[in-house]
């Protein structure tokens, strides 16, 4: 059975998600703030987090268990609804990010799609295997060398999981403007990042263009140093 980590300091809120949850199928960890949640030691699937914690934030949070554990499904379900608040909470990790207040329906869907996701990747071998520190990508018994600006797409991609990088974030990643001109480097390190894929026996999928929005890296990886 999934488990989930509902944290979020509104008892009332909390209870009936909680409570919500449990009537289709889903064991919920209740926890009021980060420090009651790092006293758990029951292992979690998924991690339901609102942003306005007491003491340590929401944003802190996210970081920390993305940090801990990159295969992690994080949903942010917050009242922040600023775009700069959106795009933070998925910079630093998470893999939904839900407004206040929210259908319960949507936030069940939600949930059933990430727990699919952790499903299949738990279910699935790590296919590629990225050494930091030499900078070699290693899928099966193939392995290739690959620059910086190409590890640090594929961590930022890897961190994304199912939603993806839009450009923008992909620009951020090379350090670039989003202008005309680091659209079309973005495009070339995309193709030669492909090309290294595909040498190593890669599927043509595994590196996703989404279109009108950015891209998607779909195979499970591994970094170590």
């Amino acid at each position: 059975m999934t488990t989930i980590a509902l944290v979020e300091d509104n008892d009332d809120l909390r209870e009936f998600t909680a409570l919500f949850l449990e009537q289709h199928g889903y064991t919920v960890l209740q926890c009021e703030d980060a420090e009651s949640f790092f006293e758990t030691n029951v292992p979690v699937s998924i991690f339901i987090i609102d942003l306005n914690l007491p003491e340590m934030d929401g944003y802190s949070l996210v970081q920390s268990i993305r940090a801990s554990d990159p295969e992690a499904a994080i949903i942010i379900l917050s009242a922040r609804d600023w775009d700069d608040d959106i795009v933070r909470g998925y910079e630093l990790g998470a893999d939904i990010y839900l407004t206040k207040p929210t259908n319960p329906a949507i936030l069940l869907s939600t949930v059933r799609r990430v727990a699919q996701r952790h499903s299949g990747l738990n279910a699935q071998q790590v296919g590629l295997c990225v050494d930091r520190s030499t900078q070699v990508m290693q899928f099966d018994q193939a392995s290739c060398s690959i620059s910086a600006s190409e590890l640090a797409i594929l961590h930022r991609l890897s961190i994304a999981g199912a939603r993806g990088l839009e450009r923008f974030e992909m620009a951020e990643v090379l350090d670039l403007d989003l202008d005309h001109g680091s659209r079309k480097a973005i495009d070339v390190r995309i193709v030669r990042l492909r090309k290294k894929l595909a040498a190593l026996g890669c599927a043509k999928s595994t590196l996703e263009t989404m279109r009108g929005y950015g891209y998607r890296l779909n195979l499970p990886m591994k970094f170590t140093n």
